[in-house]
């Protein structure tokens, strides 16, 4: 499970224009988002094996952060399957909502019908308003 922020082509033309200091301070709001996105959806995933919860991890580079769950059912804790994800599912804004539908014709045990989890989504939702802040205070 990997989220994907659309649209960023442009801002990363942008983003190679500011000062070396801006572009310091930006990528420092993003590691510190992704760092904090991390953190929380690990306090928030349900733990079993541990599996999923140590396969939560950030990364971040010039100008971008990401927060990956690398286990192979991250987005079946997520979203939960079939009847059970129907409700949370489409609670969410529309690009998670197209991103929860490539997990919908999995096959197997784990798509029984699990109730959703959510760890990934509220863990990014608890940090946008402070990355989008910190990122207005970086350009001043």
């Amino acid at each position: 499970m990997q989220l994907e922020v659309k649209g960023l082509d442009g801002l990363i033309k942008k983003f190679n224009r500011l000062s070396n200091d801006s572009q310091k301070r930006v990528n420092s709001a993003l590691q510190s988002w992704a760092d904090n996105v991390a953190s929380d959806a690990k306090r928030l995933v349900p733990v079993d094996t541990g599996n999923l919860k140590n396969s939560i991890n950030p990364k971040y580079g010039n100008g971008f952060a990401s927060v990956t769950a690398s286990a192979n059912y991250a987005a079946y804790v997520e979203f939960g399957t079939r009847k059970m994800a129907s409700e949370y599912v489409s609670s969410l804004p529309a690009d998670w909502v197209s991103y929860a539908a490539t997990f919908k014709r999995s096959r197997g045990k784990i798509t029984e019908g699990m109730r959703p989890r959510p760890f990934m989504y509220p863990a990014v939702n608890k940090n946008m308003l402070q990355l989008i802040q910190d990122i207005k205070d970086a350009l001043k």
